[in-house]
């Protein structure tokens, strides 16, 4: 969402090319931007204490792939480093709840890439976008919320595929 309101915002020509990951807009219903389901895991997920099982959880949600325990520990280093108070992780989701970006599309063309394994935010989201400004979507079969994190050999395919030849 910020990558979409920044291109929607950029003077023309400055942005060549947009790829968005699991992404929502105000285009969607509510239980679409983020499944129904998944409110008390977040809720519990913030009301956490111990940062590491917090972290380690947070990670569980978001990924439909085993966590390694050596990443759960990368991801609690820097949550160390940069810590995100609760009250900034509420403003997040507000912000998320109630984007809508304009009516006219930044670009062209841009990439979308979701996951129908996506159990927080529905790819149904990223057909509504494609849906109304024509852009390109690839959806992967089982990737959770953090597709990078769980199959980036398949977001390096379809950037591959999509980029024009440089």
């Amino acid at each position: 969402m910020v990558a979409l309101d920044w291109a929607q915002h950029a003077a023309p020509g400055e942005i060549q090319h947009l790829v968005l990951i699991n992404t929502s807009s105000g285009f969607s219903p509510p239980w679409h931007r983020m499944r129904p389901g998944v409110w008390p895991n977040i809720l519990r997920l913030l009301a956490r204490r111990e940062l590491f099982d917090r972290e380690r959880d947070i990670l569980r949600l978001t990924s439909n792939r085993p966590v390694p325990l050596e990443l759960a520990k990368r991801w609690y280093s820097i949550q160390r480093q940069r810590p995100v108070s609760t009250g900034n992780a509420f403003r997040q989701l507000k912000a998320a709840a109630r984007y809508t970006p304009a009516g006219s599309r930044p670009v062209p063309d841009a990439l979308l890439l979701a996951s129908e394994g996506d159990r927080i935010v529905n790819w149904r989201c990223s057909a509504e976008i494609e849906s109304r400004w024509q852009w390109t979507l690839k959806v992967h079969p089982d990737a959770g919320h953090d597709l990078p994190l769980d199959d980036p050999d398949w977001i390096l395919k379809q950037l591959d595929t999509w980029l024009p030849d440089s």
